[in-house]
Protein backbone atom coordinates (compact mmCIF):
# COMPACT_ATOMS: atom_id res chain seq x y z
CA UNK A 1 0.00 0.00 0.00
CA UNK A 2 3.32 2.73 0.84
CA UNK A 3 4.28 1.70 -2.35
CA UNK A 4 1.12 2.62 -4.48
CA UNK A 5 0.78 5.68 -2.47
CA UNK A 6 4.01 6.52 -3.49
CA UNK A 7 3.35 6.37 -7.20
CA UNK A 8 0.04 8.12 -7.16
CA UNK A 9 1.63 11.06 -4.27
CA UNK A 10 4.82 11.14 -6.78
CA UNK A 11 2.80 11.48 -9.86
CA UNK A 12 0.63 14.25 -8.25
CA UNK A 13 0.26 17.83 -6.48
CA UNK A 14 3.45 19.36 -5.14
CA UNK A 15 2.01 20.14 -2.03
CA UNK A 16 1.94 16.17 -0.83
CA UNK A 17 5.25 15.83 -2.79
CA UNK A 18 7.32 17.54 -0.31
CA UNK A 19 5.30 15.99 2.56
CA UNK A 20 5.33 12.38 1.95
CA UNK A 21 8.91 11.78 1.91
CA UNK A 22 9.37 13.65 4.94
CA UNK A 23 7.05 11.38 6.78
CA UNK A 24 8.74 8.22 5.45
CA UNK A 25 12.33 9.45 6.79
CA UNK A 26 10.63 10.36 9.90
CA UNK A 27 9.58 6.56 10.45
CA UNK A 28 12.38 4.99 9.29
CA UNK A 29 14.42 7.37 11.83
CA UNK A 30 11.58 6.24 14.44
CA UNK A 31 11.29 2.57 13.65
CA UNK A 32 14.40 1.74 11.64
CA UNK A 33 16.92 1.10 14.79
CA UNK A 34 14.52 -1.24 16.77
CA UNK A 35 12.71 -2.94 13.61
CA UNK A 36 14.82 -3.88 10.60
CA UNK A 37 11.95 -4.77 8.69
CA UNK A 38 10.99 -0.92 8.42
CA UNK A 39 14.04 -0.56 5.67
CA UNK A 40 11.52 -2.07 3.62
CA UNK A 41 10.32 1.55 3.45
CA UNK A 42 12.91 2.60 1.22
CA UNK A 43 11.31 0.88 -1.51
CA UNK A 44 8.48 3.16 -1.47
CA UNK A 45 10.92 6.10 -0.52
CA UNK A 46 12.61 4.77 -4.36
CA UNK A 47 9.27 4.74 -6.16
CA UNK A 48 8.34 8.41 -4.59
CA UNK A 49 11.56 9.33 -5.81
CA UNK A 50 11.30 7.87 -9.26
CA UNK A 51 7.64 9.19 -10.23
CA UNK A 52 8.34 12.67 -8.47
CA UNK A 53 11.39 13.18 -11.10
CA UNK A 54 8.81 12.18 -14.02
CA UNK A 55 6.41 14.21 -12.68
CA UNK A 56 8.80 17.52 -12.57
CA UNK A 57 10.37 16.37 -15.81
CA UNK A 58 6.82 16.65 -17.46
CA UNK A 59 6.88 18.77 -20.27
CA UNK A 60 3.48 19.91 -19.44
CA UNK A 61 4.86 20.89 -15.97
CA UNK A 62 7.24 22.64 -17.84
CA UNK A 63 5.17 24.65 -20.07
CA UNK A 64 3.02 25.28 -16.41
CA UNK A 65 5.75 26.84 -15.04
CA UNK A 66 7.21 28.78 -18.09
CA UNK A 67 10.37 28.60 -19.96
CA UNK A 68 12.37 30.18 -16.98
CA UNK A 69 11.51 28.04 -14.07
CA UNK A 70 13.81 25.37 -12.43
CA UNK A 71 16.24 25.66 -9.74
CA UNK A 72 17.90 28.53 -8.37
CA UNK A 73 19.42 28.19 -4.50
CA UNK A 74 18.27 31.94 -4.15
CA UNK A 75 14.31 31.15 -4.62
CA UNK A 76 14.84 28.50 -2.62
CA UNK A 77 16.53 30.63 0.33
CA UNK A 78 13.42 33.11 -0.12
CA UNK A 79 11.32 30.15 0.27
CA UNK A 80 11.87 28.71 3.00
CA UNK A 81 11.72 32.11 4.91
CA UNK A 82 8.37 32.63 3.00
CA UNK A 83 7.36 29.51 4.07
CA UNK A 84 7.96 30.22 7.59
CA UNK A 85 6.64 33.15 8.16
CA UNK A 86 3.44 32.49 6.98
CA UNK A 87 3.05 28.92 8.27
CA UNK A 88 3.80 30.41 12.05
CA UNK A 89 1.43 33.57 10.94
CA UNK A 90 -1.54 30.89 10.07
CA UNK A 91 -0.90 28.98 13.14
CA UNK A 92 -1.09 32.34 15.57
CA UNK A 93 -4.41 33.16 13.39
CA UNK A 94 -5.68 30.35 13.90
CA UNK A 95 -5.09 30.11 17.10
CA UNK A 96 -6.40 33.43 17.90
CA UNK A 97 -9.82 33.91 15.88
CA UNK A 98 -10.91 30.40 16.52
CA UNK A 99 -11.37 29.46 19.76
CA UNK A 100 -13.24 26.21 18.80
CA UNK A 101 -10.15 24.69 17.25
CA UNK A 102 -8.48 24.95 20.59
CA UNK A 103 -10.96 23.91 22.96
CA UNK A 104 -11.50 20.95 20.32
CA UNK A 105 -7.61 20.29 20.24
CA UNK A 106 -7.38 20.40 24.13
CA UNK A 107 -10.09 17.92 24.48
CA UNK A 108 -8.98 15.30 22.09
CA UNK A 109 -5.01 15.27 23.89
CA UNK A 110 -6.76 14.73 26.86
CA UNK A 111 -8.84 11.68 26.07
CA UNK A 112 -5.70 10.21 24.58
CA UNK A 113 -3.17 11.57 26.97
CA UNK A 114 -5.67 10.00 29.43
CA UNK A 115 -5.34 6.73 27.94
CA UNK A 116 -1.49 6.47 28.01
CA UNK A 117 -0.60 7.49 31.36
CA UNK A 118 -2.17 3.69 32.68
CA UNK A 119 -0.19 1.49 30.13
CA UNK A 120 3.27 0.55 29.46
CA UNK A 121 4.65 0.64 26.35
CA UNK A 122 7.74 -0.96 24.80
CA UNK A 123 8.40 2.11 22.43
CA UNK A 124 10.76 4.32 23.82
CA UNK A 125 9.56 7.91 22.39
CA UNK A 126 12.83 8.68 22.28
CA UNK A 127 14.09 12.36 20.72
CA UNK A 128 10.68 14.33 21.50
CA UNK A 129 12.53 17.55 20.94
CA UNK A 130 13.49 16.17 17.49
CA UNK A 131 9.94 14.72 17.13
CA UNK A 132 8.51 18.11 17.10
CA UNK A 133 11.00 19.53 14.90
CA UNK A 134 10.55 17.15 12.15
CA UNK A 135 6.67 17.51 12.38
CA UNK A 136 6.65 21.25 12.65
CA UNK A 137 9.12 21.06 9.85
CA UNK A 138 7.30 19.24 7.69
CA UNK A 139 3.87 21.65 7.97
CA UNK A 140 5.67 24.62 7.08
CA UNK A 141 7.32 22.85 4.27
CA UNK A 142 3.85 22.31 2.69
CA UNK A 143 3.70 26.15 1.77
CA UNK A 144 7.02 25.96 -0.60
CA UNK A 145 5.96 24.46 -3.20
CA UNK A 146 3.42 27.74 -4.46
CA UNK A 147 5.90 29.94 -2.88
CA UNK A 148 8.80 28.43 -4.99
CA UNK A 149 6.45 28.29 -8.19
CA UNK A 150 5.90 31.96 -7.94
CA UNK A 151 2.44 31.69 -6.99
CA UNK A 152 2.15 33.01 -3.75
CA UNK A 153 0.99 31.84 -0.57
CA UNK A 154 -1.35 28.19 -0.45
CA UNK A 155 -4.97 28.87 -1.16
CA UNK A 156 -8.54 27.10 -0.97
CA UNK A 157 -8.45 23.40 -1.13
CA UNK A 158 -4.45 23.70 -0.41
CA UNK A 159 -4.62 25.75 3.16
CA UNK A 160 -7.36 23.87 4.21
CA UNK A 161 -5.02 20.92 3.83
CA UNK A 162 -2.36 22.40 6.03
CA UNK A 163 -4.74 23.40 8.18
CA UNK A 164 -5.66 19.71 8.87
CA UNK A 165 -2.40 18.74 8.92
CA UNK A 166 -1.08 21.07 11.86
CA UNK A 167 -4.28 20.11 13.84
CA UNK A 168 -2.72 16.27 13.33
CA UNK A 169 0.51 17.31 13.85
CA UNK A 170 -0.33 18.74 16.74
CA UNK A 171 -1.95 16.35 18.44
CA UNK A 172 1.03 13.69 17.45
CA UNK A 173 3.31 15.70 19.45
CA UNK A 174 1.37 15.98 22.69
CA UNK A 175 0.58 12.43 22.20
CA UNK A 176 4.52 11.49 22.05
CA UNK A 177 5.54 13.60 24.45
CA UNK A 178 3.39 12.85 26.81
CA UNK A 179 4.50 9.07 25.73
CA UNK A 180 7.76 10.27 26.66
CA UNK A 181 6.96 11.91 29.63
CA UNK A 182 5.07 8.78 31.14
CA UNK A 183 8.45 6.85 30.13
CA UNK A 184 10.46 9.22 32.37
CA UNK A 185 8.36 9.16 35.45
CA UNK A 186 9.02 8.01 38.77
CA UNK A 187 6.76 5.76 40.60
CA UNK A 188 5.42 9.20 42.62
CA UNK A 189 4.43 11.04 39.56
CA UNK A 190 2.84 8.08 37.75
CA UNK A 191 0.79 7.34 40.96
CA UNK A 192 -0.43 11.16 40.82
CA UNK A 193 -1.06 10.97 37.08
CA UNK A 194 -3.04 7.80 37.30
CA UNK A 195 -5.29 9.35 39.78
CA UNK A 196 -5.88 12.46 37.85
CA UNK A 197 -6.55 10.03 34.98
CA UNK A 198 -9.32 8.41 37.27
CA UNK A 199 -10.61 11.61 38.17
CA UNK A 200 -10.83 12.35 33.98
CA UNK A 201 -12.62 9.16 33.74
CA UNK A 202 -15.15 10.37 36.01
CA UNK A 203 -15.77 14.10 35.02
CA UNK A 204 -14.71 14.08 31.24
CA UNK A 205 -18.41 13.96 30.40
CA UNK A 206 -19.57 17.01 32.09
CA UNK A 207 -15.82 18.76 30.76
CA UNK A 208 -17.52 17.71 27.67
CA UNK A 209 -20.72 19.15 28.11
CA UNK A 210 -19.36 22.51 29.55
CA UNK A 211 -17.25 23.18 26.64
CA UNK A 212 -20.08 22.61 24.00
CA UNK A 213 -22.21 25.13 26.41
CA UNK A 214 -19.34 27.42 26.07
CA UNK A 215 -19.34 26.97 22.67
CA UNK A 216 -22.71 27.88 21.87
CA UNK A 217 -22.98 30.67 23.99
CA UNK A 218 -20.28 32.23 21.51
CA UNK A 219 -22.05 32.41 18.34
CA UNK A 220 -18.88 34.20 16.92
CA UNK A 221 -16.55 31.12 17.83
CA UNK A 222 -18.25 29.01 15.66
CA UNK A 223 -19.71 30.93 12.95
CA UNK A 224 -16.85 30.82 10.65
CA UNK A 225 -16.91 26.56 10.91
CA UNK A 226 -17.52 24.70 7.39
CA UNK A 227 -21.03 23.20 9.60
CA UNK A 228 -22.52 26.46 10.44
CA UNK A 229 -21.30 28.06 7.17
CA UNK A 230 -22.97 25.17 5.31
CA UNK A 231 -26.36 25.08 7.54
CA UNK A 232 -27.01 28.79 7.33
CA UNK A 233 -26.54 28.35 3.00
CA UNK A 234 -29.00 25.67 2.96
CA UNK A 235 -31.32 27.59 5.55
CA UNK A 236 -31.17 31.15 3.62
CA UNK A 237 -31.76 29.52 0.24
CA UNK A 238 -28.72 30.63 -0.92
CA UNK A 239 -27.94 27.15 -2.37
CA UNK A 240 -30.97 26.25 -3.96
CA UNK A 241 -30.66 29.63 -5.62
CA UNK A 242 -26.42 28.47 -6.67
CA UNK A 243 -28.12 25.13 -7.78
CA UNK A 244 -30.68 26.34 -10.15
CA UNK A 245 -28.23 28.90 -11.78
CA UNK A 246 -26.27 26.10 -12.47
CA UNK A 247 -28.59 23.94 -13.91
CA UNK A 248 -29.25 27.09 -16.79
CA UNK A 249 -25.60 27.03 -17.26
CA UNK A 250 -25.80 23.80 -17.80
CA UNK A 251 -28.79 23.55 -20.19
CA UNK A 252 -26.88 26.31 -22.13
CA UNK A 253 -23.51 24.14 -22.43
CA UNK A 254 -25.51 20.94 -22.95
CA UNK A 255 -26.43 22.90 -26.37
CA UNK A 256 -24.88 21.10 -29.40
CA UNK A 257 -25.79 24.16 -31.31
CA UNK A 258 -23.61 26.70 -30.03
CA UNK A 259 -20.15 26.90 -29.63
CA UNK A 260 -19.35 30.41 -28.72
CA UNK A 261 -21.28 31.21 -25.28
CA UNK A 262 -21.40 33.35 -22.68
CA UNK A 263 -22.65 32.55 -19.30
CA UNK A 264 -24.61 34.91 -16.61
CA UNK A 265 -22.45 34.79 -13.38
CA UNK A 266 -23.83 32.53 -10.76
CA UNK A 267 -24.81 33.84 -6.79
CA UNK A 268 -22.50 32.82 -4.07
CA UNK A 269 -21.23 29.51 -3.77
CA UNK A 270 -20.71 30.01 -0.28
CA UNK A 271 -19.11 26.87 1.27
CA UNK A 272 -18.79 25.12 -1.85
CA UNK A 273 -15.23 25.23 -3.55
CA UNK A 274 -16.15 26.92 -6.89
CA UNK A 275 -13.33 28.19 -9.12
CA UNK A 276 -15.76 29.72 -11.65
CA UNK A 277 -15.01 30.82 -15.26
CA UNK A 278 -13.93 34.92 -15.87
CA UNK A 279 -14.37 37.44 -18.78
CA UNK A 280 -11.19 36.61 -20.73
CA UNK A 281 -12.12 33.40 -22.86
CA UNK A 282 -8.31 32.38 -22.69
CA UNK A 283 -8.19 32.22 -19.09
CA UNK A 284 -7.11 28.17 -17.67
CA UNK A 285 -10.84 27.59 -16.19
CA UNK A 286 -12.79 28.98 -19.30
CA UNK A 287 -10.81 26.55 -22.08
CA UNK A 288 -11.24 23.72 -19.78
CA UNK A 289 -14.63 23.92 -19.65
CA UNK A 290 -14.78 24.40 -23.40
CA UNK A 291 -12.95 21.41 -23.86
CA UNK A 292 -14.94 19.77 -21.72
CA UNK A 293 -17.97 20.75 -23.22
CA UNK A 294 -16.62 20.71 -26.75
CA UNK A 295 -17.20 24.55 -27.40
CA UNK A 296 -15.24 26.84 -29.36
CA UNK A 297 -15.02 29.64 -26.52
CA UNK A 298 -16.62 29.96 -22.85
CA UNK A 299 -16.79 33.22 -21.07
CA UNK A 300 -18.38 34.93 -18.10
CA UNK A 301 -20.55 37.98 -19.29
CA UNK A 302 -19.06 41.17 -18.19
CA UNK A 303 -20.99 44.16 -16.12
CA UNK A 304 -21.59 47.31 -17.52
Amino acid sequence: MAVFTAFFVGGGNYLTVVLLPLLLILLLFLFAPSRRNTLYLLIPLAVFGITAVINMKAPGTQVRGGSGFGFDIHNVVRTIGRSVDKGLTDVRLMYVNNPVIVLCTIIIALFLASQMIEKQYDFSFRCPLLFVIMTSGSYLAMYAPTYYAGVGAPFGRMSNLISFYFELSLILNIVYVTGYVTKKWNDKWKERCWKAAEKWKIYKIYILLAVTVLILLHPEWYRTTAMARTVNYLASGQAKEFGEAMDRRYEILLNEDLKEVELDPVPSAGPLFNYDIVEDSNEWPNTAVAEFFNKDSVRLKGGE
